[in-house]
């Protein structure tokens, strides 16, 4: 099932064995992050995957930046998190991204009761890939110091752990 909508309006009631969020969570509004973030885990089967794909801060914490095309380049720039909330509902010309702790975002998705199996990096920061071309990922992937300085998008992949359920009599 591909799902062009949000969650919130899917009116979805089913679970599935893998669910995919592909760099859609760093551009929803921060007041209902959490909640879309529920919606995943919810509609992820026991033992199944949710796999999110998302912008990773490099500093101690979360930021936020916009992204705008002047000329041929894309320029960021450091915003507010409530000029990026604002953003996210303008459509004002430019593209509005929040870059996680990853570490914050790791405990958000386990705190519902899944298990980290896989962390790994990619689309590193440009000087990375200019220093290591083809290589840069993997370079990066290898080596924790690399990560935390270079890795800008990053895949989790979660197990949502089986759940147990008791009946208790009387």
């Amino acid at each position: 099932l591909l799902l062009n909508s949000s969650l919130e309006n899917s009116h979805l009631h089913d679970e599935f064995d893998i669910v995919l969020s592909s760099h859609i969570i760093q551009h929803i509004p921060t007041w209902s992050l959490r909640s879309h973030i529920e919606q995943l885990c919810r509609h992820t089967r026991d033992n199944g995957l949710l796999i999110i794909n998302t912008n990773i801060s490099h500093e101690e914490d979360e930021y936020f930046v916009k992204d705008t095309l002047e000329g041929d380049q894309f320029a960021e720039t450091k915003i507010t998190k409530v000029e990026f909330d604002q953003l996210t509902h303008s459509g004002a010309g430019s593209l509005p991204i929040h870059m996680f702790n990853g570490e914050k975002l790791k405990e958000e998705v386990e705190a519902y009761g899944f298990q980290l199996l896989s962390k790994r990096l990619f689309h590193v920061d440009k000087e990375m890939q200019e220093q290591y071309g083809d290589k840069a990922d993997a370079e990066v992937n290898d080596n924790p110091e690399l990560a935390a300085k270079y890795g800008r998008d990053v895949c989790f992949i979660f197990q949502k752990q089986r759940l147990i359920k008791t009946i208790r009599k009387g």
